[in-house]
């Protein structure tokens, strides 16, 4: 089933329906937040089956994941915020063929960047070794990330289809065939890693393998369904000309400070895990912080639903230049998201003593995460906030309005705290989250000022600009781009 602008009422008038949006909000909500869940499923299958290898095969896949997620995925999933802007905006406008073109163009800006990465990742057994870690562990890790590499360009590409398929609110599909691949992830680790014996290599290549089942699945659906809708002219891949290789800039405006917004947030994370590192009991202290982090996670998906459906339902209104309907949609996140991250946070904090020992039977681990718990359900409700509003800015157009938000809190005030409370006041890893809890309060603190002052005419009419200018540059250059038909005319 796909649903599209024309089902909703009119959005000029006083007669738009809040269970309408609410409505539209749920049906892309739950399955893209079940899409996100069975990604962090694979991860999982995939580091059970490592861990049968060994300790040292185990910690160089671990080490290589970090490195290939903070250092790879993160920065090109940054560039693609500029796809979750422009996409939904054009279909709003019904300007299918722009989006044929906007897709090409991040494709070529994406795949560039991740040239220039895997190219960076040639050095990185060198990187570790200077980082102080241990010869052997670099070795590997370094070999399991130029064999992932692969998985990032592929990675790339998957990422840009998504996100055309998300901006006409057909999402279904790509959750479907999410299933399939996690379905599919343990067969693909037990043959590459034990049944032909590869171990660490095979892994790598299950790595790979998981990536390009996706991409030949998503890339065939969506194939199929430009054919169908070739026969409306809504088809998004129209014609194949230079276009994409023209306004990088104007893209690149969106999409880098989209990549700094992501980056600085989730770099935060791994700062502090880190911190972690420097502690008193490390052993000790990095576990709660694993545990903590991989419960976070869990408690983070719905919230990440809703706002990449906002994403989705306000673009499409403000391409279609609907402020009312566009504000109505974040009141309706904020509705929703606020009742998901309270009941979240309750449960975390109800089974504070019970979740640390599904990760492991230790009780020290267990008695000092239970304590963390207790700051961390307080801090997933910001977090869940903040991301709801990370989603509007980015369907706003305003990634460098969240990049600056997230640099002042997480970086000038919450990782400076977590040094002050983590170390000095020797408050250990509880320090390190009082942190956490307190940069993301500012955060939202900061979000709502900005949002609640925006004047979302002049915000829905600087959009509609900006796509005016970009068609009458595209119609210009295509017209200078023509060959000449006058000038050999009789005599």
């Amino acid at each position: 089933m796909e649903h599209s602008l024309e089902e909703m009422p009119p959005c000029n008038g006083h007669d738009i329906r809040l269970r309408d949006i609410i409505s539209k909000l749920v049906y892309l909500a739950v399955p893209l937040a079940v899409e996100n869940s069975l990604w962090y499923a694979s991860n999982i299958i995939s580091t059970i089956f490592i861990g049968h290898l060994g300790k040292q095969e185990l910690a160089a896949v671990v080490l290589g994941e970090s490195v290939f997620n903070v250092t790879g995925f993160s920065l090109i999933i940054g560039l693609t915020s500029g796809c979750q802007t422009l996409l939904p905006q054009a279909y709003g406008a019904k300007r299918y063929a722009a989006m044929g073109i906007i897709a090409q163009r991040a494709a070529l800006i994406c795949l560039l960047f991740s040239a220039l990465i895997i190219l960076a990742w040639t050095q990185l057994e060198r990187l570790l070794l200077l980082l102080g870690q241990e010869a052997s562990l670099s070795t590997a890790a370094a070999r399991y990330i130029h064999l992932s590499s692969p998985a990032l360009v592929v990675l790339t590409i998957s990422s840009i289809i998504r996100c055309i398929l998300t901006a006409q609110l057909d999402i279904l599909p790509c959750t479907g065939l999410s299933i399939v691949t996690t379905l599919l992830t343990p067969l693909l680790n037990w043959l590459l890693i034990y049944h032909w014996e590869l171990r660490l290599d095979g892994a790598a290549w299950a790595n790979v393998a998981e990536a390009c089942t996706y991409f030949l699945l998503l890339a065939g659906y969506f194939l199929w369904r430009e054919s169908k809708l070739r026969q409306k002219g809504q088809h998004t891949l129209q014609t194949w000309s230079l276009d994409p290789f023209r306004g990088w800039g104007a893209y690149l405006s969106i999409a880098l400070p989209g990549l700094a917004m992501t980056c600085l947030e989730w770099w935060t994370y791994e700062v502090m895990v880190i911190m972690a590192g420097l502690l008193p009991d490390v052993a000790t202290s990095v576990a709660v912080m694993g545990v903590s982090f991989d419960i976070t996670t869990i408690t983070y998906m719905l919230p990440s639903g809703i706002s990449e459906a906002l994403e989705t339902i306000m673009s499409n209104h403000m391409g279609a230049g609907n402020a009312r309907a566009a504000r109505l949609s974040l009141k309706a996140a904020l509705g929703v998201g606020t009742g998901t991250v309270f009941v979240t946070a309750s449960t975390v904090f109800a089974g504070r003593s019970l979740w640390p020992k599904i990760f492991t039977p230790d009780s020290r681990i267990v008695a000092l995460a239970s304590s963390v718990l207790v700051i961390l359900a307080v801090a997933s409700i910001f977090d869940g906030i903040m991301c709801i509003f990370r989603g509007a800015v980015t369907a706003l157009g305003r990634q460098s309005v969240g990049a600056a938000f997230a640099f002042g809190c997480y970086w000038c005030v919450g990782i400076p705290l977590a040094i002050l409370l983590g170390f000095k006041a020797g408050l250990g890893v509880q320090g390190l989250w009082l942190a956490l809890l307190v940069a993301s309060a500012l955060g939202c603190a900061a979000m709502a000022v900005f949002l609640g002052r925006l004047d979302w005419d002049k915000e829905a009419l600087r959009i509609a600009t900006s796509m005016a200018e970009e068609e009458v540059r595209e119609a210009e250059e295509t017209q200078r781009l023509l060959p000449a038909t006058n000038g050999s005319g009789s005599m």
